[in-house]
């Protein structure tokens, strides 16, 4: 069991480690189109040009 429980943090962090590029690249392009879209929904009518 503690062989186990042992290849199964290898495997997270192995995990995490090739996931964490894509993770945080897609963390920004989410909160890069957040602030777009509360910027535009803040714009007052007729004032976007």
């Amino acid at each position: 069991m503690i062989i186990a429980h042992l290849h199964q943090g290898t495997c997270f962090a192995n995990h995490f480690r090739f996931t964490y590029h894509v993770r945080m690249t897609l963390c920004n392009i989410v909160i890069c189109f957040a602030f777009f879209r509360f910027h535009f929904c803040c714009l007052p009518p007729g004032d976007a040009g």
